[in-house]
């Protein structure tokens, strides 16, 4: 998601948008992921965690490279909306999953390596994205598209369980 944080400079000037309205649309996305996140965490509870996931990255790797389609302010908000849903998945329930996934007594430990994973990669993922910008906008879709083949790819061998806990009851 690093790649986002150069989008701002196409949207001005490749698609001729007005700063303050990709601010606008940017803060749509960051909201709607915030406000969405509870709901997703909630539902990965009933549906399970893998399903969720892989359907977020398969979205994600479909709508980020659409940011080629963006004329105007109603279709960046669109797409901005899209991408805000889409992201709104993974930070709950790959946390969950990861809970799920880690023994009692190292839950603590998992999340905050985790958590400095994450805050790693996005730091020094900047560098590489913007490298990529820099070799055309083009080349961003296609290689934001590319993550569609890994996650196709995990839909058909199950490698990560369902793991819907049971609805207790008082």
């Amino acid at each position: 998601m690093s790649l986002v944080t150069f989008l701002g400079i196409y949207f001005v000037r490749q698609a001729g948008i007005d700063l303050r309205v990709v601010g606008i649309a940017f803060l749509l996305e960051n909201l709607s992921r915030g406000l969405l996140a509870p709901v997703f965490g909630a539902l990965s509870d009933r549906a399970g965690r893998r399903p969720l996931l892989l359907g977020s990255a398969l979205a994600t790797a479909v709508i980020l490279p659409c940011f080629l389609l963006v004329e105007g302010p109603a279709s960046l908000f669109a797409w901005s909306l899209a991408l805000g849903v889409t992201g709104a998945v993974n930070m709950p329930v790959a946390g969950a999953l990861l809970l799920d996934l880690a023994p009692p007594e190292r839950r603590q430990a998992a999340l905050a390596a985790n958590y400095t994973g994450m805050s790693v990669a996005y730091t020094l993922g900047v560098m590489p994205a913007g490298y990529v910008a820099e070799q055309g906008y083009g080349f961003l879709a296609a290689l934001s598209a590319a993550g569609a083949g890994p996650d196709i790819g995990l839909l058909v061998p199950p490698t990560i369980p369902a793991t819907a806990r049971p609805r207790s009851t008082p």
